[in-house]
């Protein structure tokens, strides 16, 4: 992906399990925490991708308006507030469709929902609206379904296949975003 992107210099900083929300049930530090800690002096563009963890650990959805860090909305607006007010480009990708949600379970995203009754895509479109009221662009991962059927390695995680088709579609329309 480095390769393909027009920036000198690449910073990762997602962690596996990591929740956009402050969230109790996870073990991982959120993103709106972490973002508190970042150095972003030196920073252009920032990509948010998140979401799924916040389904799987019931973080509760909140208010487009929302401040609240336990919160989805509440964190993505705190998060791109920080990072508007700063002048950094915000680019925002939707949690991708998943074929379960525990081990085993066969329960796709689009039939059912966590233990909050919200759906996966509703975290996306949360997403969608943040991305829309600070103006910013954001890739809908959740709607290529089909290419998911044979790339999730256990109905979650991406393969190598996988994980090379989404390298490719964010560095593509990060290119033309």
């Amino acid at each position: 992906v480095s390769k393909q992107l027009r920036f000198p210099t690449l910073q990762s900083e997602g962690i596996s399990g990591a929740t956009v929300a402050q969230n109790s049930a996870s073990t991982v530090q959120s993103l709106v925490q972490r973002l508190e800690a970042i150095d972003t002096s030196k920073i252009t563009d920032v990509v948010i991708f998140g979401g799924t963890n916040d389904f799987y650990y019931d973080t509760p959805l909140g208010s487009l308006n929302s401040t609240d860090k336990n919160t989805f909305y509440g964190a993505l607006n705190t998060i791109a507030a920080k990072l508007a007010a700063q002048n950094k480009k915000i680019y925002f990708i939707t949690p991708m469709w998943r074929s379960r949600q525990l081990a085993g379970d066969a329960k796709d995203s689009d039939n059912y929902t966590n233990t909050n009754g919200v759906y996966l895509n509703d975290y996306g479109t949360a997403i969608k609206n943040i991305a829309q009221k600070y103006n910013a662009p954001c890739l809908d991962l959740y709607s290529q379904k089909s290419m998911y059927d044979y790339t999730l390695l256990d109905g979650v995680h991406p393969n190598d296949e996988g994980q090379y088709f989404i390298g490719n579609t964010v560095a593509n329309w990060m290119n033309n975003a």
